[in-house]
């Protein structure tokens, strides 16, 4: 049966003997009651569950019809609510600020154990190949104790040299100019006493003959850089060394 709202006039679809005795208008929202000829049920029927909710006619475009029985200023507030999008997260990027803290964390690190860092053969070794210009130091260098050869030998004029030979080893993995090597004498009546010292450069192997030759001219300075853990071979003549020298110790200096 066809109901009519008293306050729109929408048509409404109602089952007979429903037992209801208002309904809700989908269309304005009010609340009618039914007549009493219709919400009353047969006696002889049993009443159906009521599985109905608001009658929605059949004839009628609901669309936009969902907030017209709101006051103007809650649909307003409604349709503002739904217009306001949530805000976006703002990305965060981690990456960045991990780098610089590692960074920051390595520069603390080596600035504390510098000296460590700079004693370290690969971190030097490394650094100079890349071209950082790090200092040289005569850790960088070692005599080879086995390679030490020293004699006495008499010259043209019947004087006595120290004749020195040996060879030096490169400890670094990059190639190095070849340092000085200062030689240090020591007493033969006391051992412990120093007699003095000389700095010698390493120079191109002399010939025999030149060696004994008063006074002795030593060939030029051997400029060729030792190669990356490779070793360089000295000959030295002293031919005034301190009196009464009974030992001397080879010390790489860097120049």
């Amino acid at each position: 049966m066809h109901i009519s709202c008293p306050h729109c006039l929408a048509k409404h679809e109602v089952e007979a003997a429903c037992g209801k005795t208002s309904l809700l208008c989908s269309r304005c929202g009010i609340k009618f009651p039914i007549p009493d000829q219709i919400s009353k049920p047969d006696e002889q029927e049993t009443s159906p569950i009521d599985t109905y909710g608001p009658a929605v006619p059949e004839d009628i475009d609901m669309s936009g019809q969902a907030d017209s029985h709101l006051p103007e200023d809650e649909t307003a507030t409604a349709a503002k609510s739904a217009d306001i999008s949530s805000p976006r997260r703002k990305k965060v990027r981690i990456w960045p600020w991990l780098m610089i803290m590692l960074t920051l964390i390595f520069s603390a690190g080596f600035w504390l154990q510098k000296d460590a860092w700079l004693d370290n053969r690969w971190f030097r070794s490394t650094a100079i190949n890349l071209g950082y210009p790090l200092p040289l130091r005569d850790k960088d260098w070692r005599v080879l104790p086995d390679s030490i050869q020293a004699e006495w030998i008499t010259r043209d004029n019947d004087s006595k040299a120290l004749l020195i030979k040996g060879r030096v080893k490169n400890l670094l993995t990059s190639a190095l100019p070849a340092p000085t090597i200062e030689v240090t004498f020591f007493s033969d009546i006391n051992p412990d006493q120093q007699l003095g010292s000389q700095r010698l450069v390493i120079t191109l192997q002399p010939g025999k003959q030149s060696l004994l030759r008063v006074p002795y001219t030593p060939p030029e300075p051997d400029k060729i850089p030792v190669t990356p853990e490779g070793e360089r071979e000295f000959v030295f003549l002293i031919e005034s060394p301190p009196e009464n020298t009974g030992d001397f110790i080879l010390t790489a200096r860097v120049q």
